[in-house]
């Protein structure tokens, strides 16, 4: 999959499948909605972990 220039994928120490792509070719707009994304994610990650271990 290709976004504005050069994507590739990857995979986490896990083995779970990531995407990147270099942000420099992204218009500032994309940029913060990608960056807004990520965050979010690492937020519900941190909330799932939490739960997991307050049960």
């Amino acid at each position: 999959m290709k976004l504005m220039g050069t994507s590739f994928s990857q995979r986490t120490a896990s083995g779970a499948p990531v995407f990147v792509t270099p942000m420099k070719h992204l218009s500032y707009p994309a940029k913060l909605e990608l960056q807004q994304a990520a965050g979010h994610a690492i937020c519900r990650s941190i909330e799932k972990i939490m739960a997991a271990l307050a049960a």
